[in-house]
């Protein structure tokens, strides 16, 4: 995708998602909720909301492997201790930025550097985690396959994934930009995930007060 291209799908979805707030973001009943997303959708989601962050999982991405072993097994690797390294399995250059490691998964900290607080940062924004309203996003990105959504179906949690391509079955969102060839920006994806996905309606339906 040419950079002019880019610049224009960056437009349209800065328009889309300004008219989606508009409409809705002050028709959001339920604020106390954790999103963890594979990618920096969940922050992306409570910075358009003007809410704390209430997961430590923001600005950062992981691989569809490690993001499916985490949600699988969340409490066992929220307990684990956050380590970090410029060692990564999938990278065999060391990391210009952080990767935070959960025991055997990795977190990717692409909007951080070495000489930021990673850990208690980390450490503070698990203690706000609301076990009561937890619901996890996959976005079909970073080694994401169609087993990948597939597995991801499967599971029992309040959940959505947001795809490229089509797939069978609920919980499962198509947004325009994932069809091209080039990985686009979570920022610039929020916009048309909000078309896709209305997560003010979603959040109010799925926890109830």
């Amino acid at each position: 995708m040419t950079q002019l291209l880019l610049k224009i799908v960056d437009w349209i979805q800065r328009r889309v998602k300004s008219e989606y707030l508009r409409l809705y973001k002050d028709k959001l009943e339920v604020k106390d909720f954790t999103v963890i997303s594979n990618n920096c959708w969940g922050g992306i989601l409570y910075k358009d909301l003007n809410l704390p962050y209430g997961t430590p999982f923001v600005n950062m991405f992981m691989f569809a492997d490690c993001y499916l072993k985490l949600v699988k097994n969340l409490d066992r690797y929220l307990a684990s201790e956050l380590t970090l390294s410029n060692v990564s399995r999938y990278f065999t250059d060391p990391s210009p930025y952080p990767i935070g490691f959960l025991d055997d998964i990795e977190i990717h900290f692409i909007h951080y550097t070495f000489k930021d607080p990673i850990i208690e940062l980390w450490n503070r924004r698990k203690k706000r985690i609301n076990r009561e309203r937890i619901f996890f996003v996959l976005s079909e990105r970073d080694g994401c396959k169609p087993h990948h959504v597939q597995e991801f179906q499967s599971l029992k949690y309040n959940k959505f994934a947001i795809t490229r391509y089509r797939y069978s079955g609920t919980d499962v969102y198509r947004v325009f930009p994932f069809q091209s060839k080039t990985v686009l920006p979570a920022d610039i994806l929020m916009g048309f995930s909000y078309r896709a996905i209305n997560p003010v309606l979603w959040l109010n339906k799925t926890f109830q007060k």
